[in-house]
């Protein structure tokens, strides 16, 4: 048993006894049922490992299938209240399929749950599947040495426990339901900052809005102490035309790059999970933080630092994955450390704000550099520090900065308000399933928090 201590009433069964019959645990198409040139502008999205985000499925980026071939796929049509997980790689990502994503298909690099719902709340049992304990057991579980991955039988052994009365599901569901709300509004909250500052830097430093108004002795709509900084006219360049005064450099030009490390993973001694040690960035972790890497899955001893010279990536520092998922973008909070599939842009003389840095790599086509392997997408660092840039006069770059940073520093206050709430839901969480609290305990905290 997982759980030694857990609610005597409570019931034990396993995955599989708690889905639909037929339709349980299902397997997405395989690759011979669906190829990327199947893929349309229009359609109907499909989820892939990606799009798994904490318990719920990002709409970002999503691949697209014709009316046609979501007939012809019918069986791997989601229902709301279906668990989608990672087939292969990082088998413990789970999220829940609510009404928006209804409709939609899931793809072969994932498993399905569709749970018979009058034995069991789906929302429940999507929130006990992100239990550390069950995510630790499924990635030990997991077969291959390489590549982890998942199938139907292994999920399907996999033990569920929960109070035998859906209510008592219904209400431990809006418990933590309530905390994820929350979070979902701060989510919402910091994408709309974060398009605001993306927004401003597009017209500012792509579109070149202002330099065109200029030019054409239009009205900026800016300040005037902010539209003076910028040129009133283009000038030729290799790449066509630019603002006057403007230059392309190379990335080693305007940065300090470096690249991480990894100890040897056979020496579990380099490895942690204390907050006392440094935080080590993988790239999986890139895909579960926004703008800041906030939080991170491992860490590293300062012993390990020392003995392989891993470099230390200073705060306020954009870091970018190049191997594997090329061009993720993140901000360090604090002094870190990352893996070698990702790169640190120190600016050179601090002249380049983290505002202006994370929104300008989060707009390079990272495409364009092409790829060193032919059997997944990878640059190398000597690619990295050739990239081509369009440098602006510093002071375009300052002024950027003294709009965005207030918005890339309400994010950051946001984001480590949103971890706290992650915290006291996985609290509460183990507490209700070890039975060390009542589900009537826990709503009074939850109403005495103001939550």
């Amino acid at each position: 048993m997982l759980f030694k201590n857990s609610p005597k009433d409570w019931k034990t069964s396993t995955l599989g006894a708690i889905c639909v019959n037929k339709e349980g645990i299902q397997t997405g198409p395989f690759g011979s049922q669906l190829h990327s040139s199947d893929y349309v502008k229009i359609g109907t999205p499909i989820i892939t490992v990606e799009h798994l985000l904490s318990n719920r499925i990002s709409h970002k980026n999503t691949p697209k299938v014709s009316d046609f071939d979501k007939e012809r796929l019918s069986k791997f049509i989601l229902r709301k209240g279906d668990i989608v997980f990672s087939r292969v790689g990082s088998v413990d990502r789970r999220s829940l399929v609510r009404d928006a994503e209804t409709g939609w298909l899931f793809s072969g690099r994932c498993l399905r749950v569709r749970p018979d719902k009058s034995k069991i709340d789906p929302t429940y049992l999507s929130y006990y599947l992100g239990h550390s304990k069950i995510k630790n057991h499924i990635r030990s579980i997991a077969v291959g040495a390489t590549m982890p991955s998942l199938n139907t039988n292994l999920l399907s052994g996999l033990e569920v426990l929960y109070p035998p009365n859906i209510k008592e599901q219904n209400r431990i569901s809006h418990i933590l339901g309530t905390l994820d709300e929350k979070i979902e509004l701060i989510r919402n909250n910091n994408e709309t900052l974060e398009e605001i500052a993306q927004s401003l830097f597009k017209s500012w430093f792509i579109d070149f809005d202002p330099v065109k108004a200029k030019a054409e002795g239009r009205s900026t709509g800016l300040p005037d102490e902010i539209s003076d900084l910028f040129p009133d006219s283009f000038e030729d360049s290799d790449v066509g035309k630019i603002p006057k005064g403007w230059e392309y450099c190379l990335s080693s030009d305007l940065y300090d790059i470096s690249i991480g490390k990894t100890p040897p993973r056979k020496e579990s001694c380099w490895f942690s999970q204390s907050k006392d040690d440094i935080p080590w960035v993988s790239i999986k972790d890139m895909g579960n933080n926004s703008v800041y890497a906030l939080e991170t899955s491992e860490f590293l001893t300062k012993d390990a630092v020392y003995n392989f010279n891993i470099k230390i990536v200073p705060e306020e520092t954009v870091i970018i994955s190049f191997k594997l998922t090329v061009g993720r973008v993140l901000i360090t909070p604090t002094r870190m450390l990352t893996n070698e599939a990702i790169a640190h842009f120190v600016s050179s003389k601090n002249q380049i704000p983290s505002s202006y840095s994370y929104c300008l790599f989060s707009n390079f086509d990272f495409r364009s550099l092409g790829s060193t392997s032919s059997i997944a997408t990878a640059v190398n660092s000597k690619m990295l520090r050739e990239m081509k840039i369009l440098d602006p006069l510093f002071e375009c770059k300052q002024a950027f900065d003294n709009v965005c940073n207030p918005l890339f520093q309400k994010i950051k206050q946001s984001l480590n308000e949103s971890k706290v709430l992650e915290e006291i839901r996985d609290f509460l969480l183990l507490k209700l399933i070890s039975g060390e609290l009542r589900i009537t305990d826990a709503e009074k905290m939850i109403d005495e928090v103001g939550i």
